[in-house]
């Protein structure tokens, strides 16, 4: 049994009591140790039992918990959440105007109301007030899309860190239960300590009692009623006096030739003084008791135990309270991070949904501004009047009108007295004028028949006469102007 029992078990745990006497069990060894008027238990058996301590607890959820307290709460953290506000974010203090989702595409006043005529050319100009019209509400449309997606990241809100060390925070709840669960464990430790100090060495004391008085109790018993026959007689007559005593020894030895002195006392009367005997007797009682297993001091030991055993079962109930306390403070604070965590998570996603989304706005809004501006040059320029009678053509468009024009329409370009070209306005090219008043006396009368000019002698411009004459004679017309690079097209004035 005694190999069975361990004497500090806990010695290995941190700040726990080890020093050996911590229990303070050497009140019990001194001479006069005793137990306490309430522990009246003097049965060796009954104080063998007082003296067991071989409880465990090793296996108890409260004790195996223990040692990774501290390492499970360190491991349960908070993931950094990103700004709360977009505008607060990296990719916006960092990338200048990538927050930025104007559009910039105004459209013109003059598209809007449409209070402005612009003649002929209107058919032009509200082709291009369309297309700047719808340039900018797929801009204003992609812009939206990208402000919803910066309100949807605004408004999620991730909540309150739970790992902050505030005092109400679930962290520091957590963290303060896991410090009274450390406590109570190294106090429950030392209470185990302490009993099994005290029981093992009280119960070691008990085997060893119950040695000696195995091997000594019986023959110093009948050596101490010996004693105490020999000392007392049956009445005063036998009681040993020592004048007698040396009277005797000095007969008996000048009678050592007549044999013997034969005495019932001899033993006692020869061996014994009366001097020696209460000393001798009380000692050898007193012998007596400590070889008895029920000790004063072991009995002191037992008492001892019981309330170390005790303290150990209060201790452990301590101990199972502050780790149930332990458990639900890190269960509620592991679940509030792992809330806080998955919210964290969904803001960083709705931070990476809002920044493709103002990516794809910057792109598209790149594209339709290209198109924005061109349509924008061409209205600018049919609203400030610089392409009056253009009608929205290029150059090389107006010339190929204007040369066909002036092959069908020569009199009303070229002056044909003077071979000039007549005062005329660009604009009447998509303006044509009202038709000519009734012919007026001149020289020169030109007449419309069905949409044609009446045929009229060719002008001879200076130079030109003999060559003329030649052509007459050969029965050509001769050349209005000279022959140019417009392969008999009109040159373009």
């Amino acid at each position: 049994m005694m190999a069975n029992l361990k004497v500090r078990p806990k010695h290995g745990v941190p700040n726990a009591r080890a020093a050996l006497g911590a229990s303070e069990y050497q009140r019990c060894v001194s001479h006069d140790s005793h137990p306490s008027a309430a522990y009246n238990t003097s049965d060796h058996e009954a104080l063998r039992e007082d003296l067991l301590f071989d409880i465990s607890r090793d296996e108890y959820p409260a004790v195996t918990a223990y040692n990774d307290s501290k390492a499970l709460l360190a491991e349960v953290t908070c993931e950094a959440a990103p700004p709360a506000l977009f505008t607060d974010t990296e990719v916006c203090t960092s990338v200048e105007g990538f927050c930025d989702v104007s559009c910039e595409m105004p459209v013109p006043d003059h598209c809007i109301t449409g209070d402005k005529s612009f003649g002929t050319c209107e058919p032009t100009v509200n082709h291009i007030c369309d297309s700047i019209e719808k340039t900018h509400n797929n801009c204003e449309q992609t812009q939206r899309q990208s402000i919803a997606a910066e309100d949807r990241y605004n408004k999620h809100e991730v909540g309150t860190p739970p790992c902050r060390v505030d005092a109400d925070a679930p962290f520091a709840k957590a963290a303060y239960a896991q410090m009274k669960y450390e406590a109570a464990y190294l106090e429950w430790v030392n209470a185990v300590n302490d009993a099994t100090e005290v029981c093992t060495i009280g119960h070691a004391l008990w085997v060893h009692n119950l040695g000696l008085y195995q091997a000594h109790y019986a023959k110093l018993e009948a050596t101490t009623a010996d004693l105490i026959q020999l000392c007392s007689g049956q009445n005063h007559t036998d009681e040993f006096d020592i004048d007698s005593a040396i009277a005797d020894a000095s007969l008996s030895y000048q009678r050592a030739s007549k044999g013997p002195l034969h005495h019932p006392n001899d033993r006692r009367r020869l061996v014994w003084w009366q001097q020696l005997c209460e000393p001798s007797i009380h000692a050898l009682e007193e012998l007596i008791k400590s070889l008895e297993i029920a000790s004063p001091q072991l009995m002191c030991f037992a008492e001892t135990c019981q309330v170390k055993k005790a303290a150990e079962q209060t201790s452990f109930e301590v101990l199972v309270n502050a780790h149930n306390k332990f458990e639900m403070a890190f269960a509620e604070y592991r679940d509030e991070v792992v809330a806080y965590n998955d919210g964290v998570e969904k803001k960083h996603l709705s931070l990476a949904a809002t920044i493709a989304s103002f990516e794809s706005f910057h792109v598209i809004q790149e594209e339709l501004h290209l198109g924005y501006e061109n349509d924008m040059d061409l209205f600018d320029r049919f609203d400030s009047g610089a392409d009056n009678g253009h009608c929205g053509l290029t150059d090389c468009q107006v010339q190929a009108v204007c040369g066909a024009q002036l092959k069908s329409h020569f009199e009303t370009f070229v002056s044909t007295d003077t071979c000039t070209p007549a005062p005329y306005s660009v604009d009447k090219i998509c303006n044509p004028p009202p038709s000519p008043p009734p012919p007026s006396p001149a020289p020169v009368v030109v007449a419309e028949v069905v949409g044609e000019v009446e045929d009229m002698e060719t002008p001879v411009l200076p130079g030109q006469e003999e060559k003329a004459a030649e052509e007459e004679e050969a029965g050509g017309e001769p050349m209005p102007y000279p022959q140019g690079p417009y392969r008999g097209e009109a040159r373009a004035w």
